[in-house]
């Protein structure tokens, strides 16, 4: 329902600041309500042809398993060097830009799977990416934060358990290795 909502808001912001004309620019979708950087990046690329990267979940994995990238991919400045790595990426004419951006987050959702289910072997990429040659698929990119208050996994993350990283320094506990991640009895 927010989304929802949201959307109300953005149809009158249109009306009232933009006349009724859609923003056409990456920089007017942000200033709408409900319009994060990857809406507007996949607005502003898909529907204008502005060159500027739609970076979403998918991408990121991706990318971060292209380069073994085992950083947080929940952290903000993860995120911004990620997205303006993909800048340097993007192709030149809109056309190929558009299918470079709609192909990145296809790839991501139906290929490069998250929670250790990547179909490696029908990848068009796999003899590029450092995270299979390495056999690292299964660990990037890391997810640190389903540790709960009390130090122990939620059982209902179990199926996680294969890209599942301690958030380091834990509190009030030492370092654990995988082979002993500790989980609430339930």
């Amino acid at each position: 329902y927010n989304r929802v909502r949201n959307m109300q808001k953005a149809a009158k912001e249109i009306v009232d600041k933009y006349e009724g004309v859609f923003p056409e620019n990456y920089e007017g979708l942000l200033e709408l309500c409900g319009i994060g950087e990857y809406t507007a990046g996949a607005i502003a690329s898909a529907a204008f042809g502005v060159r500027v990267p739609a970076v979403d979940g998918n991408v990121l994995r991706v990318m971060t398993r292209v380069t073994a990238d085992e950083r947080d991919i929940t952290d903000a400045k993860v995120k911004k060097t990620i997205r303006e790595k993909m800048f340097e990426m993007l192709p030149k004419s809109s056309e190929d830009m558009r299918i470079f951006n709609q192909a990145l987050m296809e790839l991501g959702a139906t290929v490069c799977l998250p929670t250790g289910n990547p179909k490696c072997d029908s990848c068009p990429w796999n003899k590029l990416c450092k995270a299979h040659a390495n056999n690292h698929e299964y660990f990037v990119p890391a997810v640190y934060d389903l540790l709960s208050n009390d130090g122990f996994f939620p059982p209902d993350c179990l199926w996680q358990l294969p890209v599942i990283h301690p958030k380091p320094p834990l509190k009030n506990t030492h370092q654990r290795p995988f082979s002993s991640i500790p989980f609430r009895n339930s």
